[in-house]
Protein backbone atom coordinates (compact mmCIF):
# COMPACT_ATOMS: atom_id res chain seq x y z
CA UNK A 1 0.00 0.00 0.00
CA UNK A 2 1.05 3.53 -0.93
CA UNK A 3 2.89 5.43 2.10
CA UNK A 4 0.41 7.95 3.45
CA UNK A 5 2.25 11.01 5.58
CA UNK A 6 -1.05 13.14 5.95
CA UNK A 7 -2.02 16.16 3.55
CA UNK A 8 0.98 18.40 2.44
CA UNK A 9 -1.18 21.32 1.43
CA UNK A 10 -4.66 22.53 1.22
CA UNK A 11 -5.23 24.92 -1.60
CA UNK A 12 -7.66 27.95 -1.09
CA UNK A 13 -8.64 30.47 -2.94
CA UNK A 14 -8.42 34.34 -2.00
CA UNK A 15 -8.77 38.02 -3.49
CA UNK A 16 -7.19 39.64 -0.85
CA UNK A 17 -3.63 38.28 -0.13
CA UNK A 18 -2.99 41.81 2.15
CA UNK A 19 -5.97 40.40 4.37
CA UNK A 20 -5.48 36.63 4.35
CA UNK A 21 -1.86 36.87 5.48
CA UNK A 22 -2.64 39.76 8.11
CA UNK A 23 -4.93 36.83 9.46
CA UNK A 24 -3.15 33.49 9.07
CA UNK A 25 0.11 34.74 9.72
CA UNK A 26 -0.24 37.76 12.02
CA UNK A 27 -2.87 36.96 13.92
CA UNK A 28 -3.15 32.95 13.78
CA UNK A 29 1.15 32.60 14.20
CA UNK A 30 1.49 30.84 10.51
CA UNK A 31 4.55 31.03 9.02
CA UNK A 32 4.78 32.44 5.56
CA UNK A 33 7.58 30.20 3.97
CA UNK A 34 6.69 30.30 0.32
CA UNK A 35 5.47 32.73 -2.06
CA UNK A 36 5.06 32.66 -5.86
CA UNK A 37 3.71 35.13 -8.58
CA UNK A 38 3.45 37.09 -11.46
CA UNK A 39 0.62 39.34 -13.22
CA UNK A 40 -2.85 38.52 -11.77
CA UNK A 41 -1.79 35.78 -10.21
CA UNK A 42 0.10 34.89 -6.64
CA UNK A 43 0.31 31.44 -4.69
CA UNK A 44 1.65 32.03 -1.02
CA UNK A 45 2.29 29.03 1.84
CA UNK A 46 2.12 28.71 5.44
CA UNK A 47 3.29 26.23 7.50
CA UNK A 48 0.73 24.91 9.93
CA UNK A 49 3.50 22.39 11.40
CA UNK A 50 6.07 20.36 9.19
CA UNK A 51 5.31 19.46 6.22
CA UNK A 52 1.95 20.23 6.10
CA UNK A 53 1.10 23.70 4.32
CA UNK A 54 -2.17 26.24 3.81
CA UNK A 55 -2.06 27.02 0.32
CA UNK A 56 -3.60 30.27 -0.87
CA UNK A 57 -4.47 31.44 -4.61
CA UNK A 58 -5.33 34.87 -5.11
CA UNK A 59 -7.23 35.67 -8.05
CA UNK A 60 -8.15 39.13 -8.49
CA UNK A 61 -12.01 38.85 -10.11
CA UNK A 62 -12.34 35.98 -6.71
CA UNK A 63 -14.63 37.00 -3.67
CA UNK A 64 -14.97 35.98 -0.39
CA UNK A 65 -17.38 32.50 -0.15
CA UNK A 66 -21.24 33.36 1.21
CA UNK A 67 -20.71 32.81 4.67
CA UNK A 68 -22.06 29.05 5.91
CA UNK A 69 -21.77 27.71 8.99
CA UNK A 70 -19.35 24.83 9.45
CA UNK A 71 -21.37 21.08 9.14
CA UNK A 72 -24.49 22.82 7.88
CA UNK A 73 -25.92 21.12 4.52
CA UNK A 74 -26.41 22.68 1.27
CA UNK A 75 -28.13 21.69 -1.84
CA UNK A 76 -26.54 22.09 -5.73
CA UNK A 77 -22.63 21.51 -6.28
CA UNK A 78 -21.21 21.30 -3.25
CA UNK A 79 -17.29 19.97 -1.81
CA UNK A 80 -15.60 21.93 0.55
CA UNK A 81 -17.00 22.46 4.07
CA UNK A 82 -14.61 23.51 6.26
CA UNK A 83 -10.55 23.08 6.92
CA UNK A 84 -9.81 22.29 10.79
CA UNK A 85 -6.57 22.94 11.72
CA UNK A 86 -4.95 20.19 14.41
CA UNK A 87 -3.41 22.40 17.85
CA UNK A 88 -1.63 20.14 20.62
CA UNK A 89 -3.87 20.88 23.50
CA UNK A 90 -7.11 22.52 24.57
CA UNK A 91 -4.68 25.52 26.25
CA UNK A 92 -3.78 26.21 22.78
CA UNK A 93 -7.64 26.57 21.74
CA UNK A 94 -8.02 29.30 24.43
CA UNK A 95 -5.20 31.03 23.48
CA UNK A 96 -6.84 30.89 20.12
CA UNK A 97 -10.03 31.84 21.22
CA UNK A 98 -8.25 34.72 23.35
CA UNK A 99 -6.24 36.15 20.03
CA UNK A 100 -9.65 36.21 17.65
CA UNK A 101 -11.80 37.64 20.24
CA UNK A 102 -9.32 40.64 20.62
CA UNK A 103 -8.89 41.14 17.26
CA UNK A 104 -12.87 41.38 16.77
CA UNK A 105 -13.32 37.70 14.77
CA UNK A 106 -16.28 35.92 15.49
CA UNK A 107 -15.20 32.65 17.72
CA UNK A 108 -17.04 29.85 19.36
CA UNK A 109 -17.30 28.51 22.39
CA UNK A 110 -15.25 25.46 23.02
CA UNK A 111 -17.53 22.31 22.04
CA UNK A 112 -16.43 18.39 22.83
CA UNK A 113 -16.59 16.20 20.20
CA UNK A 114 -15.22 13.16 22.39
CA UNK A 115 -12.71 12.12 20.72
CA UNK A 116 -11.28 16.11 20.04
CA UNK A 117 -12.38 19.28 21.12
CA UNK A 118 -13.01 22.31 18.97
CA UNK A 119 -13.74 26.01 18.21
CA UNK A 120 -14.97 27.41 15.35
CA UNK A 121 -14.14 30.72 13.53
CA UNK A 122 -14.02 32.70 9.77
CA UNK A 123 -11.00 34.13 8.01
CA UNK A 124 -11.18 36.95 5.76
CA UNK A 125 -12.41 35.34 2.75
CA UNK A 126 -15.17 33.59 5.08
CA UNK A 127 -13.72 29.98 4.95
CA UNK A 128 -15.21 28.09 7.91
CA UNK A 129 -12.17 26.77 10.17
CA UNK A 130 -11.92 24.88 12.66
CA UNK A 131 -9.26 24.30 15.32
CA UNK A 132 -8.94 20.85 16.93
CA UNK A 133 -7.50 19.45 19.98
CA UNK A 134 -7.19 15.73 20.93
CA UNK A 135 -9.10 13.93 24.03
CA UNK A 136 -6.32 12.13 25.70
CA UNK A 137 -7.18 8.23 25.49
CA UNK A 138 -9.34 8.49 22.42
CA UNK A 139 -7.52 7.38 19.33
CA UNK A 140 -9.90 6.25 16.45
CA UNK A 141 -6.76 4.98 14.09
CA UNK A 142 -6.26 2.63 16.57
CA UNK A 143 -9.48 2.27 17.44
CA UNK A 144 -11.99 2.70 14.51
CA UNK A 145 -15.69 3.13 15.69
CA UNK A 146 -18.34 2.95 13.43
CA UNK A 147 -21.52 4.92 14.84
CA UNK A 148 -23.88 5.48 11.98
CA UNK A 149 -27.12 4.43 12.73
CA UNK A 150 -27.77 2.88 9.27
CA UNK A 151 -24.37 2.41 7.99
CA UNK A 152 -23.66 1.71 3.82
CA UNK A 153 -23.03 -1.55 3.06
CA UNK A 154 -19.42 -0.76 1.88
CA UNK A 155 -18.77 0.74 5.07
CA UNK A 156 -19.80 -2.04 7.05
CA UNK A 157 -16.90 -4.18 5.24
CA UNK A 158 -14.69 -2.11 8.19
CA UNK A 159 -11.91 0.25 8.01
CA UNK A 160 -9.65 -1.50 6.13
CA UNK A 161 -8.84 -1.44 1.87
CA UNK A 162 -10.68 -3.93 0.40
CA UNK A 163 -9.28 -5.73 -2.89
CA UNK A 164 -11.41 -6.36 -5.93
CA UNK A 165 -13.10 -3.07 -6.56
CA UNK A 166 -10.53 -1.63 -8.84
CA UNK A 167 -8.10 -3.13 -11.24
CA UNK A 168 -4.78 -4.07 -10.33
CA UNK A 169 -1.80 -1.94 -12.46
CA UNK A 170 -1.04 -4.40 -15.27
CA UNK A 171 2.65 -2.84 -15.98
CA UNK A 172 4.40 -0.42 -13.33
CA UNK A 173 6.17 2.31 -14.85
CA UNK A 174 9.73 1.32 -15.68
CA UNK A 175 12.13 3.23 -14.13
CA UNK A 176 13.66 4.56 -18.08
CA UNK A 177 9.98 5.89 -18.57
CA UNK A 178 9.70 8.04 -15.10
CA UNK A 179 9.80 11.34 -16.41
CA UNK A 180 9.90 14.39 -13.24
CA UNK A 181 8.94 17.27 -15.10
CA UNK A 182 9.78 20.82 -14.35
CA UNK A 183 7.29 22.45 -12.15
CA UNK A 184 6.68 26.47 -11.17
CA UNK A 185 7.81 26.00 -7.68
CA UNK A 186 11.59 25.00 -8.84
CA UNK A 187 12.49 28.44 -8.71
CA UNK A 188 11.99 28.65 -4.91
CA UNK A 189 15.04 26.22 -4.84
CA UNK A 190 17.69 27.82 -6.82
CA UNK A 191 18.75 30.23 -4.89
CA UNK A 192 20.08 30.45 -1.21
CA UNK A 193 17.55 32.03 1.25
CA UNK A 194 18.44 35.91 1.12
CA UNK A 195 18.17 37.93 4.95
CA UNK A 196 14.77 37.51 5.96
CA UNK A 197 14.54 41.27 5.32
CA UNK A 198 14.78 40.57 1.75
CA UNK A 199 13.96 37.26 1.82
CA UNK A 200 10.77 37.58 -1.05
CA UNK A 201 12.99 40.33 -2.76
CA UNK A 202 9.38 42.11 -3.40
CA UNK A 203 9.73 45.47 -5.80
CA UNK A 204 6.96 47.82 -5.64
CA UNK A 205 7.75 49.71 -9.16
CA UNK A 206 5.50 46.66 -10.95
CA UNK A 207 6.97 44.52 -13.33
CA UNK A 208 10.51 44.32 -14.68
CA UNK A 209 11.94 41.97 -17.19
CA UNK A 210 15.30 41.40 -14.90
CA UNK A 211 12.70 39.96 -12.39
CA UNK A 212 9.92 38.24 -14.11
CA UNK A 213 9.10 34.79 -14.29
CA UNK A 214 8.15 32.93 -17.49
CA UNK A 215 6.65 29.30 -16.73
CA UNK A 216 7.17 26.61 -18.91
CA UNK A 217 5.33 22.91 -18.35
CA UNK A 218 6.05 20.35 -20.58
CA UNK A 219 3.85 18.61 -22.98
CA UNK A 220 5.59 15.32 -23.26
CA UNK A 221 8.53 13.65 -23.71
CA UNK A 222 10.65 11.90 -25.82
CA UNK A 223 11.86 7.89 -25.61
CA UNK A 224 14.79 6.43 -27.39
CA UNK A 225 16.22 3.10 -26.98
CA UNK A 226 19.78 5.09 -28.31
CA UNK A 227 22.89 5.22 -25.69
CA UNK A 228 23.51 8.17 -24.62
CA UNK A 229 26.66 8.04 -25.89
CA UNK A 230 25.74 7.57 -29.31
CA UNK A 231 23.56 10.67 -29.52
CA UNK A 232 24.72 13.37 -32.04
CA UNK A 233 25.60 16.63 -31.16
CA UNK A 234 23.07 18.28 -33.40
CA UNK A 235 19.71 16.92 -35.30
CA UNK A 236 21.50 18.20 -38.91
CA UNK A 237 23.66 15.13 -38.76
CA UNK A 238 21.69 13.25 -37.02
CA UNK A 239 19.51 9.95 -38.08
CA UNK A 240 18.26 8.70 -34.59
CA UNK A 241 14.76 7.62 -34.67
CA UNK A 242 12.95 8.17 -31.24
CA UNK A 243 9.36 8.67 -30.14
CA UNK A 244 7.41 11.82 -29.06
CA UNK A 245 5.09 10.83 -25.84
CA UNK A 246 2.51 13.64 -25.15
CA UNK A 247 0.48 13.74 -22.09
CA UNK A 248 -3.05 12.80 -23.17
CA UNK A 249 -4.65 16.10 -22.87
CA UNK A 250 -2.70 16.74 -25.62
CA UNK A 251 -3.62 13.95 -28.10
CA UNK A 252 -6.15 15.99 -30.02
CA UNK A 253 -3.28 18.70 -30.60
CA UNK A 254 -1.54 16.06 -33.08
CA UNK A 255 -4.17 16.35 -35.77
CA UNK A 256 -2.55 16.99 -39.41
CA UNK A 257 0.77 16.11 -38.58
CA UNK A 258 1.29 12.97 -41.16
CA UNK A 259 4.79 10.94 -42.15
CA UNK A 260 7.01 13.00 -44.09
CA UNK A 261 6.43 16.40 -42.59
CA UNK A 262 8.82 17.94 -40.98
CA UNK A 263 8.69 19.33 -37.81
CA UNK A 264 10.41 21.95 -35.29
CA UNK A 265 10.64 20.66 -31.52
CA UNK A 266 11.61 22.65 -28.95
CA UNK A 267 12.34 21.24 -25.63
CA UNK A 268 13.99 21.68 -22.08
CA UNK A 269 18.00 20.80 -21.73
CA UNK A 270 16.66 19.12 -18.29
CA UNK A 271 20.03 17.90 -17.54
CA UNK A 272 22.26 21.03 -18.30
CA UNK A 273 24.02 22.86 -15.15
CA UNK A 274 22.73 26.05 -13.94
CA UNK A 275 24.18 28.88 -16.24
CA UNK A 276 26.62 31.16 -14.76
CA UNK A 277 28.05 34.86 -16.55
CA UNK A 278 31.16 32.82 -17.19
CA UNK A 279 29.09 30.81 -19.53
CA UNK A 280 28.10 33.77 -21.66
CA UNK A 281 31.40 32.89 -24.15
CA UNK A 282 32.06 28.89 -24.82
CA UNK A 283 34.44 26.96 -26.85
CA UNK A 284 32.32 24.09 -28.86
CA UNK A 285 34.33 21.24 -29.25
CA UNK A 286 33.94 21.69 -33.16
CA UNK A 287 35.07 25.02 -33.23
CA UNK A 288 38.56 26.88 -33.16
CA UNK A 289 38.01 29.86 -30.53
CA UNK A 290 35.04 30.69 -28.42
CA UNK A 291 31.51 31.68 -29.44
CA UNK A 292 29.28 33.88 -27.97
CA UNK A 293 26.39 31.55 -26.20
CA UNK A 294 23.76 32.71 -28.61
CA UNK A 295 25.76 32.37 -31.80
CA UNK A 296 26.06 28.13 -30.73
CA UNK A 297 23.54 25.40 -29.87
CA UNK A 298 25.56 24.75 -26.27
CA UNK A 299 23.27 23.24 -23.51
CA UNK A 300 24.28 25.99 -21.28
CA UNK A 301 22.16 28.73 -21.63
CA UNK A 302 20.68 31.43 -19.62
CA UNK A 303 17.32 29.68 -20.53
CA UNK A 304 17.90 25.82 -21.33
CA UNK A 305 15.74 25.83 -24.27
CA UNK A 306 17.06 23.72 -27.54
CA UNK A 307 15.03 23.37 -30.87
CA UNK A 308 15.58 20.31 -33.48
CA UNK A 309 13.89 19.96 -37.15
CA UNK A 310 12.55 16.49 -37.02
CA UNK A 311 11.37 14.34 -39.52
CA UNK A 312 7.91 12.44 -38.88
CA UNK A 313 8.10 8.80 -39.44
CA UNK A 314 4.74 8.00 -38.28
CA UNK A 315 1.63 9.05 -35.89
CA UNK A 316 -0.08 6.53 -33.83
CA UNK A 317 -2.30 8.19 -30.89
CA UNK A 318 -0.35 10.59 -28.98
CA UNK A 319 2.96 9.01 -29.84
CA UNK A 320 5.41 10.94 -33.03
CA UNK A 321 7.77 8.71 -34.60
CA UNK A 322 10.49 10.78 -35.71
CA UNK A 323 14.12 10.77 -37.32
CA UNK A 324 16.96 13.31 -36.23
CA UNK A 325 16.81 13.22 -32.45
CA UNK A 326 19.97 14.87 -30.93
CA UNK A 327 17.61 14.70 -27.37
CA UNK A 328 18.59 11.96 -24.35
CA UNK A 329 15.39 9.87 -23.41
CA UNK A 330 13.16 11.56 -21.55
CA UNK A 331 14.01 14.63 -22.29
CA UNK A 332 11.03 17.33 -22.18
CA UNK A 333 9.22 18.57 -24.55
CA UNK A 334 7.79 22.17 -24.58
CA UNK A 335 6.40 22.60 -27.79
CA UNK A 336 5.86 21.67 -31.86
CA UNK A 337 5.06 23.78 -34.73
CA UNK A 338 5.26 22.79 -38.39
CA UNK A 339 9.01 23.50 -40.08
CA UNK A 340 7.27 25.89 -43.06
CA UNK A 341 9.06 28.49 -45.00
CA UNK A 342 5.46 30.31 -45.50
CA UNK A 343 3.28 32.15 -42.98
CA UNK A 344 0.08 29.37 -43.84
CA UNK A 345 0.58 28.23 -40.65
Amino acid sequence: MVDYRGINHLALVTGDMTATIRFWRDLLGMRLVAGLGRAGYRQYFFEISPQTLLLFFEWPDAQPMVEKDHGVPVKGPAAFDHVAVAVASDEDLWALKDRLEAAGVWVSELVDHGFIHSIYSFDPNNIPIEFSAPVAGVDLGRNPRMKDKNPLPAAIEGPDPRVGHWPEPCRPTPMSERILYEGEGTVLTRDEPAPESQWAEVKSSGIEIETMDVVLKPIGHLQTDTPEDAIPRHWSISDVEGTLVMLPRYRQGLADIHAGQQIVVLFHFNRSPAFTDDLLTQMPSHRRKPKGVFSICSPRRPNPIGLSILEVVAVEDRKIRVRGVDMYNGTPILDIKPHVLDPEC
